[in-house]
């Protein structure tokens, strides 16, 4: 694409270019304005006159050029993409863009000014695109794209996240740090040398954040301190180990802005004790009216509330059903609790979990190869390990090369193991959790045909709009869906130890939904939610509790089970329109060469497209 319009996006200035002053250059045309010589503006020419002997075999003839890269829209798209690495350098380099790897991004009321300024410049360009001449790719393509912007003013001026949220400023600096030191995308060096440029900004970047904070909840603010708990000894020792063989001269300049980071870390987290902790409120609730908005604008979701509380209990009811049926089937004398607590007792030593979730990857790994439901991909090495300890408040996680990343290196799956400064029964309970079947579906939901195989699927999706723009719902759905649908396939099958688990997997999810809700459009405390929680969804307190706090601080983590259900009946929707032709592996290559869009919009795409405009989400 051309740099010099790129450029003069970024730059702010000559904006209208990218929606009128781009012509359309027909594949194998000369560019206006700059002729070119036969020869050159023909490449083909030149092999077509060589003697036979030396001409490549077809199988070797480089693919002819995309026609879609030489379009208005492609522009657009790939303004887009700059527009992610200016304003979100730290997602940009997580997801394999690497040209501002060198900055942590804008940050307090000037950072925030500027972001609202990009976003309603970008906007106002989509505006101006004539849809109904467009392709229906092109279409859904713009109306990614116009979601996703309006989703960040709504961010940034209605849910006011940096007001709020403690926690932002130091998850930026902690994927800022781990993104560089972690994927060995590039020489540890080069590495290294934006990693110390990130770190010489941390003290202003934590600083102006701080500044912009409002009146945040008390269950943010001590997250927050945990946080910066974790960020400090990840620079204190995760740093230096993994640049142990760095030359001198580096090493001293790393040492010395990690210091000053660790310090800006310590002043941060001694500010919100002393400043913000003794009076931070315990409401923590959206409240009904900014919920509904934050789902619909982030999402696409607009469904009344009272209809997904609906959806949430009569979920629950179904999957309870299911659960007491097999766990009778298991052991008929006691009840389903006990049933689960007895399987919890079937889990690997400490020493040897993340040993058990590498070979239940591979097993995973192993069936789909058997299996044509799912697309076959063939992603990096997968390593296992400890959830580092800025991000221990998740049971599991996946960090593997982003879908821009040019370069092939292992990916990391992360286990948050217990904690070891923990009482016994606390870390019993957690183990208990992890079970050999819960470490299995843990494998599958965050593997194969889950997250990984999403994520590599979006590696061969060449419309940067897609990429970028994704939909938590269908993520998590997506890797909710994945659970099931194994089952379905005969994953396991008669091992059912592992269906109860996958069952209450599901439960957590629906338990999920009807607890956010709970939480912030019904005024229900933490206890209320945990205990609901033990109830419906058969968990032990502690891993109840977490449940319950993560609804408290992420509303949205009510999207698996919305996700998941969508994608049921979108398939059962496409099935019913093609009949005997329908074919399921089919069916999941459409949906992921979409990309992870709004579930609306997903829909739309796959069984009406011709109703699709740039504000079709809006």
């Amino acid at each position: 694409m051309s740099n010099r319009f790129r450029w003069k996006f970024i730059t702010g200035l000559g904006v209208a270019i990218l929606s009128v002053a781009i012509p359309a250059v027909p594949a194998g045309a000369d560019p206006p304005g700059e002729p070119v010589t036969a020869s050159l503006a023909h490449p083909d020419s030149l092999a077509d006159s060589l003697p036979p002997s030396l001409q490549l075999p077809d199988s070797l003839q480089p693919p002819p050029p995309d026609p879609w890269l030489q379009t208005p829209i492609a522009e657009l798209e790939f303004a887009f993409q700059d527009l992610l690495c200016e304003l979100y350098p730290v997602r940009a380099s997580l997801m394999g863009l690497h040209v501002a790897d060198s900055t942590l991004g804008p940050a307090g009321e000037e950072g925030r000014s500027w972001m609202r300024t990009r976003w309603t410049e970008f906007l106002g360009i989509l505006d101006t695109v004539t849809d109904s001449t467009l392709s229906s790719d092109d279409r859904f393509d713009l109306a990614l794209m116009h979601h996703h912007g309006m989703w960040r003013l709504f961010e940034l001026d209605s849910l006011r996240v940096s007001e709020r949220d403690p926690r932002l400023a130091l998850d930026q600096v902690s994927g800022g740090i781990q993104g560089l030191l972690i994927r060995d995308y590039a020489p540890l060096e080069d590495r290294v040398r934006n990693l110390v440029s990130r770190l010489d900004q941390v003290p202003e970047y934590l600083a102006v954040s701080y500044q912009m904070l409002v009146d945040p909840p008390r269950i943010l603010v001590e997250q927050a301190m945990a946080r910066a708990d974790g960020l400090s000894l990840f620079l204190l020792n995760e740093v230096p180990a993994a640049t142990a063989d760095l030359d001198s001269v580096l090493t001293r300049e790393l040492t010395r802005v990690s210091r000053a980071a660790i310090a800006a870390v310590w002043r941060y987290r001694e500010l919100l004790t002393t400043e913000h902790l003794p009076t931070a409120s315990s409401d923590f609730a959206l409240g009904p009216e900014l919920f509904a908005a934050y789902l619909a604008r982030a999402e696409g979701i607009e469904t009344p509330l009272v209809v997904l509380r609906v959806m949430a209990e009569t979920e629950l009811k179904t999957l309870k059903a299911q659960f007491t049926a097999v766990a009778a089937s298991l052991d008929p004398t006691v009840s389903p609790h006990q049933t689960m607590s007895l399987i919890g007792n079937d889990h690997p030593e400490l020493e040897e979990i993340l040993n058990t979730v590498e070979a239940a990857v591979n097993e995973a790994r192993l069936f789909l190869e058997t299996d044509d439901s799912f697309p076959h991909f063939a992603p990096p090495a997968l390593e296992v390990r400890a959830t580092p300890e800025p991000s221990r408040l998740t049971h599991a996680s996946l960090f593997i090369p982003g879908p821009f990343e040019a370069s092939r290196f292992p990916g990391f799956i992360y286990v948050t193991l217990p904690d070891p400064e923990a009482d016994d029964s606390e870390r019993e309970e957690h183990l208990r959790f992890l079970s050999r079947p819960q470490l299995r579906n843990l494998a599958v939901h965050e593997t194969f045909p889950g997250h990984c195989l999403q994520a590599y699927a979006l590696r061969e999706i060449k419309r940067p709009a897609r990429v970028i723009a994704w939909s938590t719902a269908f993520v998590e759905g997506w890797a909710h869906y994945a659970e099931v649908t194994m089952v379905e396939r005969g994953y396991r099958r008669g091992d059912d130890a592992y269906l109860l688990v996958t069952l209450q997997s599901a439960l957590r999810r629906a338990g999920r939904l009807r607890v956010a809700l709970g939480l912030h459009t019904e005024g229900w405390t933490l206890d209320r939610a945990a205990a609901y929680l033990e109830h419906h969804a058969y968990l032990e307190p502690l891993i109840a509790r977490r449940e319950a706090e993560r609804g408290a601080v992420d509303p949205l983590y009510l999207v698996y089970t919305i996700g998941r259900l969508e994608l049921e009946s979108l398939r059962a929707s496409v099935q019913a329109e093609e009949g005997d032709a329908f074919d399921l592996g089919q069916f999941h290559r459409r949906l992921l060469a979409l990309g992870a869009p709004p579930l609306p919009l997903l829909r739309a795409r796959m069984l009406f497209p011709d109703s699709i405009g740039v504000s079709f989400m809006d």
